[in-house]
């Protein structure tokens, strides 16, 4: 049976999406306040990365950062939370975040963004980015919240994802895991899909990303889901369409070796993400 793996629901427990109508009447719809706050914390990343490729800086092993954000937008009482094992690395990071520009706030205030986490990782090989990046922002507002158990809805999303992804016409002589990292807007709206970790295949990742957008809408996000949105991490393997030939024994070994390439996978991504 083809098995997709699920990876961050983790993410979705650990760090919740308040409701921020429920807290303040803003009047904005939800769409609104998705964009409002999608720019920026796009207008946040292209900075980050210009100031990096100022540097010259090229990430070999994975880092995190994690900080806070001020009303006027500066990104202040920054930690290093996973170490880039490179002393030099870590410090332009650090000074780069320090000296950034404030963004200025935004308006309404009560979509501001109080704090942040950053991973800076290895690009693909086959790409010619220095390195890689994710970086998410939180409104620390205290609402009331609670998390039911809202398996249904993520069997919605495997079976809808599932249904899409069919990697058998590319080249499967090795496991390939690509990792997604997707929002889903309350009407069920795909958005700003990234790859957090690649397979290093070009072909591979760019259909992994063409199977998350070809499953858009998935269906509305459940009422007691608070929010304007939630972002999901995802796997996409070719474990179900791996080659394989020879004996039985020949079968088995070669299973075993995926058993220790998935793993392999994700103890590394886990290790650079300190919250998994």
């Amino acid at each position: 049976m083809r098995k997709i793996i699920l990876l961050a629901f983790v993410f979705a427990l650990l760090i919740p999406v308040y409701n921020l109508t429920a807290c303040a009447d803003s009047g904005y719809s939800y769409e609104q306040m998705y964009q409002i706050k999608k720019n920026y914390r796009l207008r946040f990343e292209s900075a980050i990365k210009n100031a990096l490729n100022n540097k010259s800086l090229k990430i070999q092993n994975g880092m995190a950062l994690t900080g806070d954000i001020s009303a006027q937008g500066k990104l202040t009482n920054i930690k290093l939370v996973k170490s880039a094992e490179n002393k030099n690395i870590e410090n332009i990071v650090l000074n780069s975040l320090k000296s950034l520009n404030a963004m200025g706030a935004i308006s309404p205030n009560e979509f501001m963004p109080e704090s942040f986490n950053l991973f800076l990782y290895p690009a693909p090989k086959y790409s010619n980015e220095n390195f890689a990046m994710v970086f998410e922002t939180f409104n620390n507002i205290k609402c009331s919240y609670s998390t039911p158990e809202w398996s249904g809805y993520l069997r919605g999303i495997e079976s809808a994802i599932q249904s899409n992804w069919n990697p058998k016409n590319l080249n499967n002589n090795t496991l390939k895991i690509t990792i997604l990292r997707f929002y889903i807007k309350r009407t069920g709206e795909i958005d700003d899909i990234i790859v957090i970790k690649t397979s290093d295949d070009r072909a591979f990742d760019n259909l992994a990303v063409e199977t998350i957008r070809k499953s858009s809408p998935l269906a509305p996000l459940p009422s007691y889901i608070e929010g304007d949105s939630k972002f999901i991490d995802y796997s996409l393997t070719n474990r179900e369409f791996l080659s394989t030939s020879g004996n039985d024994a020949k079968k088995k070994t070669f299973w075993e070796k995926f058993s220790e390439l998935n793993n392999d996978y994700y103890l590394r991504y886990q290790n650079m993400n300190p919250w998994m």
